[in-house]
């Protein structure tokens, strides 16, 4: 049997630390953090916000990673030659990344490996010859409407 899915959550004054993220009264402060409590088939519900990561956030299992849109929840990350993408999608996994906007890196705002699922999403202000997403798997970005 499959464990139950859980919604993670990050938000303005959130903690990291011993927090797993899955209390919405109690979320986490950083994407990247709550990326890394989760199990294969959460959901990591960001509220809006502009947030600074201090790393790439790492996809390493089937998640989605939902804002609140695309003017409303924007993940940067810090200006450091080091942090080459905003989201890495590990291999061997499905991923959707939604409703939300991403600038700042090194390179790319997504580095896929993975099956990922772009909805909803805006990459700009990335400074690598891939900029936008760099895909070496399969990658949908369904139609906008």
């Amino acid at each position: 049997m499959l464990p139950q899915a859980t919604t993670r959550y990050v938000a303005p004054g959130g903690a990291n630390g011993a927090n797993n993220c899955a209390d919405a009264n109690n979320p986490c402060g950083s994407v990247a953090y709550a990326a890394l409590q989760t199990d294969a088939g959460d959901t990591v519900l960001v509220a809006a916000r502009q947030y600074t990561e201090t790393d790439t956030i790492r996809v390493f299992r089937d998640m989605t990673i939902r804002g609140e849109g695309l003017d409303k929840t924007i993940i940067g990350v810090e200006t450091d030659p080091n942090i080459h993408q905003v989201f890495q999608v590990y291999g061997n996994l499905n991923a959707t990344i939604s409703h939300l906007s991403m600038h700042n890196a090194e390179r790319s705002g997504v580095q896929n490996l993975g099956n990922l699922t772009l909805a909803h999403v805006s990459i700009f202000n990335n400074r690598g010859t891939t900029g936008g997403l760099w895909a070496a798997a399969a990658s949908t970005i369904p139609a906008m409407r």
